[in-house]
């Protein structure tokens, strides 16, 4: 029993499957914490020399304990917003197109005797997905205002957010279309040159949503606890939101969760930077607990969506039924790139030179080359301290991950749109070759990167699952079957995808000394899960449950609700 009260634990943790994440030492039979940090690690005897006569004990029950999962491209922030301004109406929730309109028209119903305030609130929806939900409409103006309302200002948002639907009445408050003749690619004509309604671009998605009336603070503050708890009860303790924009409100209440003892997820913000704008400066985040709250870089766009037809590829979009549905340019189409190479490397330097960390979202060959190409004259060989980013890398070459792995570029990848999208991918939008390569995570860990997983929340179905993101990294199987695998020799094991959710994305967020795997004087944050992912068969990583999870030692109490 320990006698220097510096060295004796709170809590001491035993008689389950402790997995580190750490190779050289991988397993533990307990585990000790002390003011918020692991304090000993190693056999039962060993760590029971640090309890003392008040600490506590927690028998473990043969569950497994892991490092806290680390989401590195969230929009955390968003998802809490949307839970408060917006109804999803996404294919995870929603199986019909009947089930689709009959929710919209609920709620559109709900909101018509509203229309006298000042300001008008919007009706703003979410996951709206035929890719998903089969028969969907082609949606415009003229079908929101027949089926819906014409009064009651409506925006519909794509899962992918890269393309959003309005009504005319959303244009008239807004007049975000003005001028829209000169930005063809942005707001989509009929053959007479008017509006239809359908907006592309996911800057022009997150500029609708900045417009939507804001909630009281009231409401927000309890929208952000829902979702900072929810995501802890999926086993996070590390968040991020990939497209921050400075708010005053918003900044308040998340300085103020930063403080709280019971705040349940530590959060990681990018600042969106403005593609149509200048280079701005950073925004002074003042957080009163860096450790909690922190400005880690900037985010930026090269390209589009593959659900869009507007991720810049090498050769073009299949030319299919669905790709016309979905207002994809007109074929050939190889998608665009967002900056010209000499307009995004001046947006890199700036940043660069600032010794701020930029996080790039690049899905095509022809966006992660130009990303590359700008890298490469910034970052010194084997030298990047700042560790840029690049996010989801769908189709990225082997050449190109081998430069990634040269200039110690941070790959995260958006891996599971296999398991939802795979099929649709091969047979509509791809093709069988390119799907069977899409986000290659073999081939990435094999040249020597660093990689993390995510899933993108809230422009992905559903809430964020973890366990099925991990698993489709270990199958690359769909959702419709475990049989229907796209690109077999991409599979990883079990050990990197943990890895890439722990250390990888710690690694990622310049916090690997702190978090992302479990080591004496790192913060004591895990989760304590029914089932060992490392000896379930790989079909079954989907429905591991989360038992408890702890941010700093301190117990989130998920297993007393």
């Amino acid at each position: 029993m320990a006698t220097n009260e510096d060295l004796i634990a709170e809590t001491i943790f035993f008689g389950g499957n402790i997995l580190t994440v750490e190779d050289d030492q991988p397993e533990s039979e307990a585990l000790a914490v002390r003011n918020g940090l692991i304090l000993a690690l190693g056999s039962l005897n060993d760590v029971m020399k640090f309890a003392g006569d008040q600490t506590k004990l927690v028998y473990l029950n043969k569950y497994t304990l892991l490092p806290g999962l680390i989401e590195p491209h969230q929009h955390a922030l968003r998802r809490s917003n949307n839970s408060c301004q917006s109804t999803d109406i996404g294919g995870y929730y929603y199986k019909t197109a009947e089930a689709v309109i009959g929710k919209i028209r609920e709620v559109v119903n709900s909101f018509k005797p509203r229309t006298d305030r000042v300001p008008v609130p919007w009706c703003v929806f979410t996951g709206w997905d035929p890719e998903l939900v089969p028969n969907l409409p082609r949606l415009s103006s003229d079908f929101i205002e027949s089926e819906f309302s014409a009064d009651v200002p409506i925006l519909i948002i794509a899962q992918n957010v890269h393309s959003s639907f309005v009504n005319r009445k959303i244009f008239e408050i807004t007049k975000i279309a003005d001028g829209y003749k000169s930005r063809p690619d942005d707001f989509l004509t009929d053959s007479n040159g008017q509006l239809t309604g359908e907006i592309k671009k996911a800057t022009n998605t997150f500029l609708l949503l900045s417009m939507v009336p804001s909630p009281s603070e009231a409401t927000l503050s309890d929208a952000l606890v829902r979702t900072y708890r929810d995501y802890s009860s999926r086993g996070y303790t590390t968040v991020t939101e990939l497209a921050y924009e400075p708010n005053e409100m918003v900044d308040k209440l998340v300085r103020g969760l930063a403080l709280r003892e019971d705040c349940p997820v530590r959060l990681a913000l990018y600042q969106k930077e403005d593609s149509e704008k200048d280079v701005s400066q950073l925004h002074t985040l003042n957080s009163p607990n860096p450790d909690m709250l922190w400005l880690a870089g900037v985010k930026l766009w090269a390209d589009g969506s593959p659900h869009a037809g507007t991720m810049a590829l090498r050769e073009p979009f299949l030319n299919s039924s669905l790709t016309d549905f979905l207002s994809f340019p007109k074929a050939p189409n190889y998608g665009n790139l967002t900056f010209s190479t000499e307009a995004l490397y001046s947006k890199v330097a700036f940043y660069h030179k600032l010794g701020t960390q930029i996080a790039i979202h690049a899905h095509g060959e022809r966006a992660i080359e130009q990303v590359l190409g700008v890298y490469q004259r910034v970052i010194p060989e084997k030298d990047n301290r700042i560790r840029h980013r690049i996010e989801h890398l769908g189709l990225a070459t082997k050449h190109q991950l081998e430069v990634c792995g040269k200039l110690g570029v941070a790959p995260s990848f958006f891996v599971d749109q296999l398991r939802v999208y795979g099929s649709t991918f091969s047979e509509y939008i791809l093709g069988a070759e390119r799907t069977d390569r899409w986000t290659p995570l073999a081939t990435a860990i094999k040249l020597g990167c660093t990689i993390s997983i995510h899933q993108d929340n809230p422009a992905f179905p559903g809430p964020p699952q973890p366990f099925y993101n991990i698993k489709t990294a270990v199958t690359r199987s769909e959702g419709r079957g475990e049989k229907l695998v796209h690109g077999e020799s991409e599979r990883i094991p079990i050990h990197e995808a943990i890895k890439a959710c722990t250390i990888g994305a710690a690694w990622q967020l310049f916090r690997e000394d702190k978090i992302g795997s479990l080591k004496v004087g790192k913060f004591a944050d895990f989760v304590i899960l029914s089932q060992n992912p490392y000896t379930l068969p790989a079909d079954e990583l989907g429905y591991v449950q989360v038992v408890e999870t702890y941010i700093g030692g301190v117990c989130n109490n998920f297993s007393h609700k």
